[in-house]
C-alpha cells in the first residue's frame, strides 16, 4: 500500500488530485517513475506499508543523515548545505539510473 499525505487540498501529482492529508493507494495505482516523482515532491509525503505475515509495516521516509550516507555509499557528492528535498531528489535521480 502507499500512502502519501499532501500539504495542499487537491494538489495535482502524477494525474491525482491528493486532498490534504493521508490518502491510502494500492500497490498498483503508481509506477515505480511516478512513486519517484512523488517522493521527490515537497509538498507530498510518501509512505510505502508493506504486508508482512498479515500485519502492515511502514518503511519510514529517510532522515537526512540517512539519505546523506546512501549518497556517499554510492560515491555522489552533494552540496554540503542541502536540504533534505534537495537530497531527496538526487538520491531518487541517481537510483533511477541504476
Amino acid at each position: 500500500m502507499i500512502r502519501i499525505t499532501s500539504k495542499q487540498h487537491l494538489f495535482r501529482r502524477c494525474r491525482v488530485a491528493h486532498p490534504k492529508g493521508k490518502t491510502e493507494y494500492p500497490d498498483d495505482t503508481f509506477t515505480a517513475e511516478q512513486i519517484k516523482v512523488l517522493q521527490a515532491e515537497p509538498k507530498l509525503t510518501v509512505e510505502i506499508v508493506e504486508k508482512i505475515e498479515g500485519k502492515e509495516e511502514e518503511r519510514p521516509d529517510l532522515t537526512v543523515r540517512e539519505i546523506k550516507e546512501r549518497l556517499e555509499e554510492m560515491g555522489i557528492e552533494y552540496p554540503p548545505k542541502a536540504k533534505k528535498d534537495e537530497l531527496r531528489k538526487l538520491l531518487a535521480e541517481k537510483m533511477s539510473g541504476f
